[in-house]
């Protein structure tokens, strides 16, 4: 069989084309609004024009079609609404754990871990407000055994690179620990809001201001320009708006959740498990054509920017994503060519890092406030 969009030949059974990304598939499904049958895969009803996908019944968020578990908090699509494969987040406000560390509340459900705010007693009496993360073990019961060895490796990886690294747009981690067979570690708390409870208040007829998400792109070029600098460079993998929080106050974001970063290994292929979000890998991660680099961040970066300039949702449709300025008429011309350069499906052909980025969405850089290493030579 041929892709549609290329005509590449791929082998039956096939997914994602290898050479383009288009997500594969002849298959029609029903508008759950007007009950019209609409194109699989299509982002929204050609009938009523109803935002396509299935939402989950835990968190209510939508997700493609073919997902077995939500992509946002991983419970089971089909499950009810009790069901959760993974048994984390059930720690009582009051239980204390650790090194006096004290549940205040649950902040957040995610697929392999809960995030709760908690509360320390210091030596002089003071109540220090800080974060834990809790990771279930349960979560790795489907993988194989070496797999497993992988996830449990990178939690302990996540602490350690976010407590050794140092940079204002990251958070930053304090202490691990062992309790009951589950993982843990602690972490500055954040107050403030995700990109994507920033981007979900929008009304469906508006949008984010330019001026506002470009200012959050300066600073994830930022620190995406920190993460790539080290020796090894860390690759984060996971750039999404529900891993970007704007601090309260003010505009300054927050890159946090590591649980998937990984240092790049030269040599390599490719990636030994796949991890990411639909929507936001690059087509040769999917294809495992190549490893994740600073090229497939660069690649989930412009695919972010396009989301909150557009309020398009990349998971619902991965790589059948429409030039910005279709839907968007603000957004600046030279902003949507960095976008277009950057989300590029073939790899030769993307913007190759976020030095390069940084000058296609800002020119020289010369003008803005971030640190020299992000300065752009203008030879």
């Amino acid at each position: 069989m041929q892709c549609k969009a290329c005509g590449t030949n791929i082998r039956l059974g096939a997914r994602y084309c290898i050479t383009c990304g288009l997500a594969l598939g002849g298959k029609s499904g029903i508008c759950p609004d007007c009950h019209s049958p609409v194109k699989y895969g299509a982002p929204f009803c050609r009938h009523c024009g109803k935002k396509l996908g299935n939402l989950c019944s835990r968190c209510q968020r939508i997700n493609r079609i073919t997902v077995k578990y939500c992509v946002h908090c991983g419970s089971k699509m089909s499950g009810s609404l009790s069901e959760h494969p993974y048994g984390t987040g059930k720690l009582k406000p009051g239980f204390i754990l650790g090194d006096d560390y004290q549940i205040v509340a649950k902040i957040a459900q995610g697929g392999m871990s809960a995030v709760y705010e908690v509360r320390q007693h210091g030596l002089t009496g003071d109540e220090q407000r800080l974060a834990m993360k809790e990771m279930s073990f349960t979560a790795l019961q489907a993988l194989k055994k070496d797999h497993q060895k992988i996830v449990i490796d990178g939690f302990r990886r996540e602490f350690q690179l976010l407590s050794q690294l140092s940079h204002p747009n990251l958070v930053r981690a304090y202490d691990y620990f062992e309790y009951r067979d589950r993982q843990y570690y602690i972490m500055e708390f954040l107050q403030g809001q995700t990109l994507e409870t920033i981007l979900e208040a929008i009304p469906a007829d508006e949008f984010i201001a330019v001026d506002r998400v470009l200012n959050w792109a300066q600073q994830v070029c930022a620190v995406l320009s920190y993460l790539h600098s080290q020796s090894p460079p860390v690759i984060y993998r996971d750039l999404k708006p529900s891993n970007i929080m704007e601090i309260s106050g003010g505009s300054k974001i927050k890159l946090f959740d590591f649980g998937i970063a990984r240092f790049y290994k030269p040599g390599q292929d490719y990636d030994t498990l796949r991890f990411g979000t639909d929507g936001y890998l690059a087509p040769e991660v999917l294809a495992r054509q190549s490893q994740t680099n600073q090229q497939t961040d660069v690649y989930s970066f412009g695919v972010l920017i396009h989301q909150l300039l557009t309020g398009f949702d990349p998971q619902i449709d991965p790589f059948n994503i429409r030039p910005v300025r279709t839907i968007n008429s603000l957004v600046p011309n030279s902003v949507a060519v960095a976008i277009d350069r950057a989300m590029n499906p073939d790899p030769t052909r993307r913007t190759a890092t976020v030095h390069e980025l940084l000058f296609d969405l800002f020119g020289s850089g010369d003008d803005l406030p971030l640190p020299d290493t992000m300065k752009v030579p203008t030879n």
